[in-house]
């Protein structure tokens, strides 16, 4: 499913249709690093064509996206989900096992 071409993340969109109703899903992965403002523009722009879908949808990934302190979230990232009206769980654990 096309919802934008970003170069800041990888996507993977599907929408999953069901008897009554069918929602999006979408993986995003970011490669670690400084979470830039392109990140978020992009980021930003993401959620809303996946709003002006008009359906439900759920967002899941590695946004990689650390604050200014061991532990915290980069507030610009937070507030893109915040500005949409969208709930996120953050992780410390890993995500990755080698």
């Amino acid at each position: 499913m096309d919802v934008g071409d970003y170069t800041q993340f990888q996507l993977l969109a599907v929408k999953i249709v069901g008897r009554r109703s069918s929602v999006v899903v979408d993986c995003v992965y970011r490669p670690p690093g400084e979470v830039t403002a392109p990140f978020i523009d992009q980021l930003t722009d993401m959620f809303d064509q996946l709003i002006l879908l008009d359906r439900l949808f759920v967002t899941v990934g590695d946004f990689n996206d650390p604050g200014l302190f061991i532990g915290q979230l980069d507030r610009r990232a937070t507030d893109a989900f915040t500005q949409h009206g969208l709930a996120f769980r953050p992780t410390s654990a890993a995500t990755s096992w080698t």
